[in-house]
């Protein structure tokens, strides 16, 4: 009688460890949860973005080819692994309904590499939206939540950071007084600017799939007073 109970609960942590793993379902409106995402995002400074290692570039990419081929279960194995997981989020505010996977972060966040939304259902299947400055280009994060549901795009990328996050500086050529009153390189944790990153690894898998993928990033340029001349 011991032995059943016991087996009894062997097999009910296994099925809320598989609950808890795989039943990652949430609705509501996808434009209000993208917008709350970007509330709670990091902003300019704390160092919060963690660069990936090579390991996890590459469980990565493997991640986004499962996403590609719909195949869930894969997807969340191996986003599991480095603290992502697979949401399946329908739309409510869509009619009818329309069913997106979001790529995310779970909690407590530690790499803060961004969001990234699905569309296994699109009308416009090589349109990708990204908003890397989604902070310090101001409202292009709302922007692209609402472009990419109203043009039934195929993936919507987020930044997990503000550009100017970490202190740290990247490899790409070119320079940006964006961070700070000085000229200086730009920081690993603007995305546009640094190819070692989960943001870039997406955009290369998605355009392996699909050559004819277009990638649409919003920028946003603040106004400046007119100097007489």
């Amino acid at each position: 009688m011991q032995l059943i109970k016991l087996k009894n609960l062997l097999f009910l942590c296994f099925v809320c460890s598989a609950i808890s793993l795989y039943a990652q379902t949430e609705s509501g409106s996808l434009e209000t949860y993208s917008n709350n995402y970007l509330a709670a995002m990091p902003g300019d400074s704390g160092n919060d973005y963690t660069s990936p290692t090579t390991q996890e570039l590459d469980d990565w990419e493997l991640t986004i080819g499962y996403l590609l081929n719909d195949d869930l279960v894969s997807a969340r194995a191996e986003a599991d692994t480095y603290n992502y997981q697979v949401k399946e989020y329908t739309d409510t505010d869509a009619s009818p309904d329309h069913d997106y996977y979001i790529l995310e972060e779970k909690a407590p966040q530690s790499k803060y590499w961004g969001s990234y939304v699905f569309n296994p259902t699109p009308c416009r299947e090589t349109l990708i939206i990204q908003a890397p400055h989604p902070d310090e280009d101001f409202n292009t994060g709302k922007q692209g939540a609402y472009c990419f549901v109203r043009l039934n795009a195929k993936a919507l990328f987020i930044s997990g950071t503000n550009r100017c996050n970490h202190s740290s500086f990247s490899s790409c050529d070119g320079t940006t007084s964006v961070c700070s009153e000085a000229t200086t390189a730009y920081r690993i944790s603007d995305v546009a600017h640094n190819d070692d990153t989960p943001f870039q690894r997406a955009t290369k898998k998605l355009y392996t799939a699909d050559n004819n993928a277009v990638f649409v990033q919003l920028h946003g340029f603040s106004k400046k007073k007119r100097i007489p001349m």
